[in-house]
């Protein structure tokens, strides 16, 4: 059911930030499914990579990744679909270049399989680590949320190398909107995955705002002066450049008028010349006339 409701949903998601599908076929009583290959892997294995080296991913990266994931996110919600199963194992890594450099690399969502409709939903939950509280009280009425719920979980997750707990206290408190500072990100960061897990479904933000957010997104994070400012300049060069234009104009409608000038005079002085010579023509044919 599972594999099916996958090949259905990667048929009709067509998206960069979505992990794109090529086939599918039945053999042996399994489902295989062609995708998109990411040759940088998953985000868990490089979390797990991370953990190993003691380091951790900085807050331009983690900004990316919520980016990317939120744009991903955006088109699934936008065709009235949820995706109910985002974490680290489920977002794959395009890198377009063979160094493994940020700039170059592009996040995917993957793993279609607990997509459904939000309209008529049919849900099967998700790792109870990331899955939100609603879901599992079958409180489906605004289930794109809860995929944002389970995003601001992935990114702490890769902020801190952590592992998220399955049940208990501390899950609890998760769901009750509480989640411990990633250290090295700035307050407004933190306060943003804040948003995202708060008990209240109608507070967080949906996707496509979170992609629009001033946090996360390149375009928002300039400021309304900076873009005021831009704005101001563009429309000095465009009145500079429609300042020149209309001097060509008029270069170019006084040239013509001065070469009409220049052609008339011509056809006047070409006239008067040939007029003369034939007056005189006609004289002396009279002449002529008149001594025979």
């Amino acid at each position: 059911m599972l594999a099916w409701k996958e090949v259905c949903a990667q048929a009709v998601l067509k998206h960069p930030n979505i992990l794109q599908y090529y086939s599918a076929w039945a053999e042996d009583d399994h489902m295989y499914i062609q995708s998109e290959f990411c040759n940088g892997g998953n985000l868990a294995e490089r979390i797990r990579d991370n953990h190993h080296r003691h380091c951790y991913m900085d807050e331009k990266v983690l900004r990316k990744i919520l980016l990317h994931i939120a744009n991903g996110l955006a088109f699934i919600h936008s065709k009235n679909l949820v995706h109910l199963d985002i974490k680290p194992d489920n977002i794959f890594i395009s890198i377009n270049d063979e160094l493994f450099e940020e700039k170059n690399i592009i996040y995917k969502i993957g793993d279609l399989g607990h997509v459904t409709d939000i309209y008529d939903p049919l849900v099967e939950e998700g790792d109870s680590r990331y899955l939100a509280r609603e879901v599992l009280q079958q409180k489906y009425q605004c289930l794109p949320k809860a995929d944002v719920f389970s995003l601001a979980l992935t990114i702490f997750v890769a902020g801190t190398n952590s592992a998220l707990p399955k049940n208990g206290d501390e899950w609890d408190r998760i769901r009750d909107g509480k989640l411990p500072q990633i250290k090295h990100c700035s307050d407004a960061f933190n306060d943003l995955l804040l948003t995202m897990i708060k008990s209240d479904v109608s507070e967080r933000p949906s996707s496509s705002e979170l992609a629009e957010h001033p946090i996360v997104s390149p375009v928002s994070e300039r400021s309304k002066n900076q873009l005021f400012d831009e704005l101001q300049e563009e429309q000095r060069k465009n009145s500079i450049l429609a300042k020149k234009l209309l001097d060509y104009m008029f270069l170019a409608n006084e040239l013509e008028r001065v070469c009409s000038q220049i052609r008339a005079v011509d056809m006047n002085k070409s006239n008067r010349e040939s007029s003369p010579l034939q007056r005189s023509s006609s004289v002396s044919d009279f002449r002529l006339t008149s001594v025979s």
